[in-house]
């Protein structure tokens, strides 16, 4: 099993705080629930601007979900599977027959 920021109680606590705040100086507001499943897929798409991740983090972030994810291989950083417990798929491998 892999550990990410996710699974620090104390600073997941920190950041749902943080992202709240994030969520409400964007004029932004938590509503609804997670769905209580042991898994669920959630599909977001397309991305209009470079602040689609930011706001993707705050919302996962203020609703306390642990994700895994998966991402172009470009996004390449030490830090990418501790702190955002992403996989990056290479394109270049997929041919479509």
């Amino acid at each position: 099993m892999r550990y990410t920021i996710f699974d620090i109680p104390i600073l997941r606590s920190i950041l749902q705080v943080l992202a709240i705040i994030v969520l409400w100086i964007f004029g932004w507001r938590r509503a609804g629930q997670v769905p209580d499943a042991p898994k669920f897929v959630t599909i977001a798409a397309p991305h209009t601007s470079n602040w689609d991740l930011l706001a993707g983090l705050a919302i996962i972030l203020a609703f306390k979900v642990k994700i895994y994810w998966l991402g172009k291989d470009h996004f390449q950083t030490p830090f990418r599977r501790f702190f955002l417990n992403g996989s990056a798929v290479s394109r270049e491998s997929f041919k479509i027959r």
